[in-house]
């Protein structure tokens, strides 16, 4: 059985209230990789489109506190508030 395949069996077995997000890290530009700045902006953007949610990056990063906050402030002020589910990401 694929790992995908074993995961969904998995989760929809075990927790039917999951928002479960599949993060293809392939899709990223490489130099996505090389800049801490980019690869969380693409992260928090891939996880607001697996959660069907419109791109809101712009009006939560801050420059003033630096990537690694902004990030965090996205996915507690924005991403975690849309949504009821548990989210997992895989």
């Amino acid at each position: 059985m694929k790992v995908d395949g074993f995961l969904d069996h998995l989760t929809s077995y075990l927790l039917s209230n999951l928002a479960k997000i599949f993060i293809h890290f392939q899709l990223a530009n490489r130099k996505s990789f090389q800049d801490l700045e980019k690869f969380l902006r693409w992260f928090c953007a891939n996880v607001g489109l697996g959660l069907q949610l419109g791109n809101q990056i712009a009006k939560y990063w801050d420059e003033l506190f630096g990537s690694q906050v902004s990030c965090k402030m996205y996915f507690e002020q924005y991403l975690l508030l849309s949504t009821t589910k548990l989210l997992v990401l895989v």
